[in-house]
């Protein structure tokens, strides 16, 4: 179809109903501005207002989460600072005496750890005093070798440890 064809159609239409097409495309033009012009700018303007509550809600959730780690990184330096006062030796004598453990033998090792060894103990004796020590101490065992004593009486354990400061790797 060409234009001409267009030109004669639209004459051959009467008055009245070329009136209503025009109304219609009047109509169409309107409803497509609001649609594809005006409504996007109302809602844009909304939408950056929810982004700007939003950003508003997760900066003010970062910083509680900062200073909350902030407040955990002091204590924890300040745990590590008590820590880091008592010997070694003397955190495990002194967590082992207070529970009861009988530390049979104990030398240092070269990497500024301990060895110790258990000829008699439970073994809920033994986890409990090993994170005694490394909540109160913060000394880990870097090793451990535990064996079944054979005794049939009561079921106890023989154990050599490698006990280090500091959080274990």
């Amino acid at each position: 179809m060409t234009v001409s064809d267009w030109t004669k159609g639209w004459r051959r239409l009467s008055l009245r109903e070329q009136r209503l097409i025009m109304a219609a495309g009047v109509l169409i033009l309107l409803l497509a501005g609001y649609q594809f012009l005006y409504r996007p700018l109302i809602d844009y303007r909304a939408n950056a207002l929810s982004d700007l509550e939003a950003a508003r809600t997760q900066t003010a959730v970062t910083l509680a989460a900062a200073s909350e780690l902030a407040a955990l990184r002091d204590a924890a330096k300040g745990r590590e600072a008590r820590r880091n006062d008592v010997d070694i030796r003397q955190a495990v004598s002194q967590t082992a005496q207070r529970l009861g453990v009988t530390i049979t033998r104990i030398q240092p090792d070269p990497s500024d750890g301990l060895n110790v060894w258990i000829d008699d103990v439970g073994s809920e004796l033994l986890f409990d005093w090993l994170l005694l020590l490394q909540d109160e101490h913060g000394v880990h065992a870097a090793k451990a070798s535990v064996q079944k004593n054979e005794r049939a009486d009561t079921p106890t354990l023989r154990a050599q440890l490698l006990l280090r400061p500091g959080a274990p790797s």
